[in-house]
């Protein structure tokens, strides 16, 4: 079964308006919609992707939230996620891997003053 799905990245205001969509087709995904607690340190969010099955990787959250991949105590990445900011991985599109290695687990620390809506979304192709 193939799954097609696209990033869109557009900018505005600086002359006109550009508009490009890459479209990927893969053979699975992995849908995350969680709250985070305020005050939260390290809570666990199961996500798990083998890097080299990877396509597309899209995280955002409307509090900033603090992302540890694969251990709490000595992540694999630190990631600061800004509230409102889009995190977008693309392998292909010439911007270095942001993850060093697989992902086992993810751990995100919220200390934003309210609770947090993270959403990730994740396309792979578990078929390389």
């Amino acid at each position: 079964m193939s799954i097609s799905a696209y990033v869109r990245s557009i900018i505005q205001g600086v002359g006109e308006t550009v508009d490009m969509r890459q479209t990927l087709s893969g053979s699975g995904g992995l849908i995350v919609e969680e709250s985070i607690p305020d005050s939260t340190t390290n809570q666990l969010v199961s996500l798990a992707f083998v890097l080299a099955e990877l396509l597309a990787y899209y995280m955002v959250s409307d509090k900033a939230l603090t992302i540890k991949t694969n251990s709490s105590s000595t992540p694999q990445e630190t990631i600061s996620l800004a509230a409102g900011v889009p995190f977008v991985y693309v392998p292909g599109t010439g911007l270095a891997s942001p993850f060093a290695g697989n992902v086992t687990a993810l751990y995100a620390t919220n200390a934003s003053g309210s609770a947090a809506a993270l959403q990730i979304r994740v396309l792979v192709d578990a078929t390389p």
